[in-house]
């Protein structure tokens, strides 16, 4: 019983269980004068990741495979372009997540999602502040069909990112290389804690043409 009151307590985390009245909530907040394209002005949990920080409800709803409330938004006026604090755009926020365990949220529902972003407008090759565009974001996360979808709308496969540094606790400085998105999962060390390592996705990468990155040093 105590773990089905912990998954009870989590529950609030996933929005309000009974769909109907979570359409309709959100429509009466729109009737009465919401702002459709309100930011988040602090972080959201943390399944959500940084990138979210500063959020539209489009870009929240896109993140969590929401079709419907996507179009309900986008029928009252949302602007699907605005961007997260981090420079994230919608379709980001799609790709984002961990395809080892993503069972709230689907492959299959982010697929959609990201469909829709598209058909809104909003460019896949759009890149945040640090120049990850969403195929980087779909790499790291392990959706393979995320990352032909956006190949097949005109992603690039071998983007890079903007180079910078990092202090290093042992050596001084790390110069972290532009990154592909294959070089974002074959084990590269791309900053602070990150080090993600995805044989699968790396395979796959290189089956289809994927250029690896320059490797990272420490001076």
């Amino acid at each position: 019983w105590r773990v089905a009151a912990m998954l009870d307590q989590w529950q609030t985390l996933f929005g309000m269980p009974d769909r109907a009245e979570k359409l309709e909530l959100i429509r009466a907040l729109l009737t009465h004068g919401a702002n459709v394209n309100a930011r988040t002005t602090k972080p959201l949990p943390r399944s959500f990741g940084e990138g979210f920080t500063g959020s539209t409800p489009f870009i929240i709803a896109t993140g969590s495979g929401d079709v419907e409330v996507m179009r309900l938004l986008l029928e009252h006026g949302a602007d699907p372009n605005i961007r997260s604090a981090r420079g994230w755009t919608a379709i980001m926020a799609g790709c984002s997540g961990n395809a080892d365990s993503s069972t709230i949220v689907t492959e299959e529902q982010r697929v959609e999602a990201v469909k829709a972003a598209v058909a809104a407008g909003i460019d896949v090759e759009n890149a945040d502040d640090n120049g990850y565009r969403a195929m980087h974001v779909a790499a790291q996360s392990g959706f393979h069909s995320l990352i032909r979808l956006l190949l097949a709308n005109g992603a690039e496969l071998s983007p890079v990112t903007k180079d910078r540094t990092e202090r290093s606790p042992k050596t001084g400085t790390i110069v972290l290389n532009g990154l592909t998105p294959l070089g974002t999962v074959d084990g590269t060390f791309f900053g602070g804690a990150g080090l993600t390592e995805r044989q699968t996705t790396a395979a796959f990468l290189r089956s289809i043409g994927a250029k690896p990155g320059k490797p990272n040093l420490e001076r």
